[in-house]
């Protein structure tokens, strides 16, 4: 592997000190990162000295006051010379300069790889600034190929804008190029990753199911992501972070997601599927099969509350799991039901996946079946309870 930085010289800055550091520590590990500067000057000179650097052979000196010019036109003939697998873009200031080589030098650019180093949503800025500010991070997300953060997370609004804004080139959904289909795609996507945040709150109202869930869909996907070591780990991690949270959610629940729990958990349920998916981890109905129970409740009542014309955006006792516990189930029958559910759905999938991946979409629609059965049987039993009752 192969990484070339890119930095205008040593001036002090954030992004060129982040970026100095990471190239030591990337050549600490093995990996080959050479360094190209368009000047040697700066506070920082100190802190680079040891690092072995390219820097352009002469400089017209009345280049010397406009650095991204400058690099726009040294930094081509670098990367022809080096020929690096990747090119790591250090912050935004530098997208211009990533997103010139794409234009030079076509499909002759190597991949880049831009961290983002400002906030997104610039409220600062006048209104007029920021919708240029958007435009830009929509033609960027055209041109760079991937995006990467190491500061703390933006608020939410920033990150959903980033999502859209700076989506990915169409190589990153095997099988679709970019155009209406493209389009169509990340939609769809979208709208999982949303409907999967939301889901995880629906179903947060009893005690155990949502630490339960959390804590085997998980560890199912931990299981699965063999081949994934830092996918792997992500999901041992939120495993991990689920005992302790279980130990207090089980009833008689001390404690519950609540939205800032279950959002994020939601988002990461949906996020960690897509993304083994297309990463080739695991086929695209393994995710599901695996939350099917948790799934299956929530997407059923919300699609029965609409064809009957309700609010649904109003609060509602309308959940199967919350029907069961009033039908005497009670919070521990119905956790040991769902659970139960959950974990053999969990099997299932691992099961499928490693010995007949083919047989997935069957094993979904027979669970999904399974479920239509015992959604009706409670409905059944429901209708039969003295409404006084309910």
């Amino acid at each position: 592997m192969r990484v070339l930085t890119f930095l205008h010289s040593f001036e002090l800055g954030g992004v060129e000190r982040i970026a100095l550091r990471l190239v030591r520590e990337w050549r600490e590990r093995g990996v080959e990162a050479p360094l190209f500067l368009g000047r040697l000057d700066g506070d920082m000179v100190d802190v680079g000295r040891d690092l072995d650097l390219i820097t352009p052979r002469r400089r017209w000196t009345w280049l010397s006051r406009w650095e991204t010019i400058w690099m726009v036109v040294t930094l081509p003939a670098v990367i022809r010379d080096e020929k690096p697998d990747i090119l790591f873009c250090a912050g935004n200031t530098y997208a211009v300069i990533a997103f010139a080589m794409k234009l030079l030098l076509g499909r002759r650019c190597p991949p880049i790889i831009a961290k983002i180093s400002n906030n997104l949503d610039r409220e600062d800025k006048k209104w007029w600034k920021r919708r240029t500010y958007r435009f830009w991070l929509w033609i960027q997300g055209r041109f760079i190929d991937h995006f990467v953060g190491l500061e703390e997370p933006a608020p939410r609004a920033a990150l959903w804008s980033a999502a859209w804004l700076m989506r990915m080139p169409g190589s990153v959904l095997p099988g679709v190029v970019p155009g209406g289909t493209y389009l169509v795609a990340v939609a769809l996507i979208a709208l999982v990753i949303v409907w999967s945040a939301n889901l995880y709150n629906f179903m947060d109202g009893s005690d155990g199911i949502a630490g339960a869930t959390t804590l085997i869909g998980f560890a199912a996907y931990a299981i699965a992501a063999d081949g994934d070591t830092p996918l792997r780990l992500a999901c041992v991690a939120l495993a991990a972070a689920a005992v302790p949270f279980l130990a207090v959610n089980r009833p008689p629940a001390r404690m519950f997601l609540g939205d800032v729990g279950a959002v994020p958990a939601g988002f990461l349920a949906a996020m960690l599927g897509i993304g083994g998916a297309l990463r080739g981890d695991w086929p695209a109905w393994f995710p599901v099969l695996v939350f099917l129970p948790f799934v299956g409740d929530a997407s059923w009542t919300l699609l029965r509350r609409l064809l009957r014309g309700e609010r649904v955006w109003e609060a509602h006792c309308m959940h199967y799991y919350q029907r069961l516990n009033q039908l005497g189930a009670g919070h521990a029958g119905t956790l040991a039901l769902y659970g139960g559910l959950t974990a053999a759905a969990a099997l299932t999938a691992l099961v499928c996946r490693a010995r007949a991946p083919e047989s997935g979409g069957a094993a979904l629609l027979a669970w999904s079946i399974a479920l239509a059965i015992l959604f009706a049987a409670i409905d059944y039993h429901w209708r039969r309870k003295p409404s006084a009752t309910r």
